[in-house]
């Protein structure tokens, strides 16, 4: 387990790092083409914003703290990497990490947030991007001894640059999060769907047929489940790896303090 979880972010960081070879332009598509390839990239920072947001249904108790970093690395199927040209072109792999805390509330209740900035991209649509994340936790089974079940919501914003072609993305995550285990280690899974936006903006001068810019905002709707298992060898410090399913599948990982 240890093994593994080192082998998961040794690899993932160093793609984290040097992830650059994304093309972010619409322009270069003609119109008809533009919607499959956004809906292609809605699709991807969806699964990307919504990923890693548990490792345990167990709530902290009021003002219990958590805190660490996720990485949340999906893979790229050869359909959307292996084309002459796309968003996602020669792109296998990718990995985000994402700072990540939490605090117990009253109530059975508990409040997240996540946030980062890196630079994502390739010449000329290489720039800094911004990811902020807050989400609610609701304890609907927190028995001792026996499985917890609990419900989470989250919302998502990633801001981007204007070179980027697009004006922005958010996401919507819902999940149901069972787990149990013991001190030592524990296993979870979850369930639920993601509603993502992303607006694109063609900037003016590009298409004739369109001389002020062209602009349309992409909905997307997909569901997503993981299997992961924690580990926590100190009592206030664990790691969790899990597999997520969903159009871009991957691996999620996570190192975590926590105060209960």
């Amino acid at each position: 387990m240890r093994k593994m979880l080192v082998t998961v972010w040794a690899t993932s960081l160093c793609v984290a790092i040097s992830a650059g070879a994304q093309d972010f332009r619409f322009g270069i598509y003609s119109p008809r083409e533009i919607d499959a390839k956004a809906k292609d990239l809605a699709d991807f920072l969806g699964t990307v914003l919504g990923a890693g947001l548990v490792h345990t249904a167990k709530l902290h108790s009021a003002g219990g703290i958590d805190g660490g970093v996720r990485l949340v690395s999906v893979f790229i199927p050869a359909q959307y990497s292996e084309v002459q040209a796309g968003p996602l072109k020669d792109e296998e792999f990718f990995s985000l990490p994402l700072l990540h805390a939490s605090v117990g509330l009253p109530g059975r209740l508990e409040l997240m947030g996540r946030a980062m900035q890196l630079r994502l991209g390739n010449h000329p649509t290489r720039g800094n991007v911004s990811i902020l994340g807050i989400g609610v936790k609701y304890g609907i089974f927190q028995a001792p001894l026996l499985p917890r079940l609990t419900a989470v919501a989250s919302y998502h914003h990633l801001d981007a640059p204007r070179k980027f072609e697009i004006r922005g993305a958010q996401c919507i995550s819902l999940r149901m999060v069972v787990s149990h285990g013991s001190q030592l280690v524990g296993f979870y899974a979850s369930l639920g769907p993601d509603w993502s936006r992303m607006k694109v903006a063609v900037p003016p001068g590009v298409y004739s047929s369109f001389p002020r810019g062209w602009t349309r905002d992409i909905d997307r709707f997909g569901f997503v489940g993981a299997l992961g298992v924690s580990f926590s060898p100190w009592p206030v410090f664990s790691a969790n790896l899990e597999y997520s399913a969903a159009k871009f599948s991957g691996f999620n990982a996570g190192l975590n303090f926590t105060f209960r």
